[in-house]
């Protein structure tokens, strides 16, 4: 699994500094675009021990365009 993000899906911002690990008021993690204010799924750190891994593959998961 890489590490690495995908562009926003909904902006399509690609700069990785408004693309980041963030955390809610209980705890769970998500990766955030913070240029347009989409967010990923919620991972509980607490459930989840590789809770960034799985936030990062939640961010990545999504179904390419048709041609």
């Amino acid at each position: 699994m890489s590490e690495a993000l995908k562009p926003c899906p909904f902006c399509g911002n690609k700069k990785q500094a408004f693309l980041k690990l963030d955390k809610d008021v209980y705890g769970n993690f998500f990766i955030r675009c913070f240029w347009c204010g989409a967010g990923g799924r919620l991972v509980s750190k607490a459930i989840n021990a590789a809770y960034k891994k799985t936030a990062i593959a939640a961010w990545n998961m999504r179904k390419e365009a048709a041609e």
